[in-house]
């Protein structure tokens, strides 16, 4: 597995979630994850930065499969993370996965962000606080339903 940690605007790193090497093999996909500021192998202060980016990403690149949005946010400081508008102009499937007990997102972002997707795939969600695949019960599934049908889709028209 390459592991790739990236320099921010303020000097800090991203390092990498744990539990994506194991996504990786078992699903067979290539994953961009992001640690927030200052947690796992990331310095800096805590901050959540990974929706934001991703919608980013997923709104530029056309030829992208599918979207995994997990305990995702509407918008932090709108200038900075306007998810609410970038979601619209994503034109792959996402698949929102939010607990619906979550305490620190209120699971009502993920819901709102998987009604403004233009391709909306079936939403996972969970009474848990968060959705954590080694003890929620059923992810595991869900994830690789997504993957088969991303797999069944293909990849994107060139010229779109």
């Amino acid at each position: 597995m390459d592991v790739h940690l990236l320099d921010t605007k303020g000097g800090n790193n991203r390092g990498h979630v744990l539990e994506t090497p194991i996504f990786q093999s078992h699903f067979r996909v290539n994953i961009m994850s992001y640690d927030y500021s200052g947690y796992g192998a990331s310095t800096g202060k805590g901050q959540s930065v990974g929706s934001g980016p991703t919608l980013h990403l997923a709104s530029h690149l056309p030829k992208l499969r599918g979207v995994i949005l997990h305990s995702a946010i509407l918008s932090g400081i709108r200038v900075l993370y306007p998810n609410i508008d970038k979601i619209r102009r994503v034109t792959c499937p996402v698949l929102v996965m939010h607990g619906t007990n979550d305490e620190t997102v209120d699971w009502s972002h993920g819901k709102q962000l998987w009604e403004l997707s233009q391709e909306k795939y079936e939403p996972y969600g969970s009474r848990a606080a968060a959705i954590e695949p080694r003890i929620v019960s059923g992810v595991h599934q869900h994830l690789n339903n997504f993957i088969n049908a991303m797999e069944m889709i293909g990849p994107k028209d060139q010229n779109k």
